[in-house]
């Protein structure tokens, strides 16, 4: 989604909100989720149980913010309001759990992951459009 918004923004192509947009996801970083890992693997050691079960997450946000967010960040101001879907639904966690017992939490904000992406999606466009991608 958060790619799919981004590619849009920079191909100057509408970003599609299903319904309202104000339906919520959480996007997490594959470094905080490395972190996670990491800090599971130390508490290996102190688990008094066979197994625990930790659910990662980040700050909710709304696909209207998102979409406002891609296009203050890419420069590119068009949306596509479109009707709701079976897409049309919140998704995100309770991480209060793995904070709570293994101190973690995200450091990679959504402002940061969009930049990140938008320069990952600038780079991977630069290759698709160059001649030789095209022959």
């Amino acid at each position: 989604m958060l790619r799919e918004f981004v590619t849009s923004a920079l191909r100057e192509v509408p970003i599609v909100i299903l319904y309202e947009g104000s339906h919520l996801r959480e996007f997490v970083h594959p470094q905080d989720v490395a972190r996670a890992i990491s800090a599971g693997i130390t508490y290996l050691s102190e688990m008094e149980k066979p197994y625990d079960i930790f659910v990662l997450g980040n700050k909710p946000i709304s696909m209207k913010e998102l979409a406002g967010l891609v296009i203050r960040k890419a420069g590119k101001d068009s949306t596509d309001f479109r009707p709701a879907t079976n897409q049309v639904f919140d998704q995100f966690t309770d991480h209060s759990k793995v904070i709570m017992t293994l101190g973690w939490t995200p450091t990679i904000g959504i402002e940061e992951l969009v930049c990140r992406i938008i320069d990952d999606v600038k780079s991977n466009l630069l290759i698709d459009e160059s001649p030789r991608a095209l022959n």
